[in-house]
């Protein structure tokens, strides 16, 4: 599984993780990964960030409350493309993610999405 965390102004850690994820690995990696990215992420961009984590309850039923479900499909569409199915493993995952230069396409899709979810606010909510 690949693990990731997103902000409007880019990517924060892609983890791979090996087996599969219960409460307390979640809680693990999130321990690990996010406080030094963030702390790193602050003393670039002192603004207030709003931390929201894919498929709680809570936003189960507002898709464009959930855009990292958007972004993994254009992931592996525009990054993986034709080479999506005969990718049969994570160590393959991560090599086809590193060929197609991952963090660049990443980013400039990041703005992509960020301007679609703008252009849907109503005009007195958006930045």
């Amino acid at each position: 599984m690949l693990w990731g965390c997103f902000w409007a102004g880019g990517f924060g850690p892609l983890v791979f993780v090996d087996g599969s994820m219960n409460q307390d690995a979640h809680v693990n990696l999130l321990a690990k990964n996010v406080p030094p990215w963030f702390i790193n992420l602050r003393e670039q961009d002192d603004r207030e960030f709003i931390f929201q984590e894919d498929g709680v309850t809570c936003h189960i039923r507002g898709p464009d409350l959930n855009p990292i479900e958007h972004v993994w499909a254009s992931c592996l569409e525009r990054i993986i493309g034709k080479e999506r199915a005969r990718i049969k493993d994570p160590e393959e995952l991560k090599a086809a993610l590193f060929r197609r230069r991952l963090a660049r396409n990443i980013t400039r899709l990041m703005r992509e999405v960020g301007r679609q979810y703008e252009r849907s606010l109503p005009s007195g909510y958006r930045c």
